[in-house]
């Protein structure tokens, strides 16, 4: 195969520190990129996130699948269940548990609640109660 591609890069899109996919771009020249321009793609790595965070909501349903909403949404509970259960060292259905307690004890909503673990700004030892 005969293509113009001559480099190839690839940035994880993060929540927090779970990967939730990967943007990838490729150029025709040869070579690595600038510092100027690694710092560029992770900006809009985050940016691109956040947008589909925000958009999630207002994406149409399709007819032949579950929502993309409820996908994702559904992905950063599983995600901050792991995350939880990694840092407290506790089986994942006690961690989903604690979240929903929490989630419950709080009136936040889940989903919520996952965002702010997977981002930071909620310690996981906030749940080790």
């Amino acid at each position: 195969m005969n293509t113009a591609v001559r480099a190839v890069f690839a940035v994880p899109l993060l929540l927090g520190v779970a990967t939730v996919g990967v943007l990838t771009g490729y150029r025709t020249a040869p070579g690595a990129l600038t510092d100027t321009q690694w710092r560029d793609l992770r900006r809009l790595s985050r940016t691109l996130v956040a947008l589909l965070l925000d958009t999630a909501d207002a994406a149409p349903a399709d007819e032949t699948g579950p929502r993309s909403d409820l996908v994702l949404r559904r992905a950063e509970i599983h995600q901050a269940t792991g995350y939880l259960s990694d840092r407290l060292g506790i089986p994942p259905a006690q961690a989903l548990l604690r979240l929903r307690s929490y989630a419950l004890g709080h009136t936040i909503p889940l989903t919520t609640l996952a965002r702010a673990l997977l981002t930071g700004r909620l310690p996981p030892q906030s749940l080790d109660e």
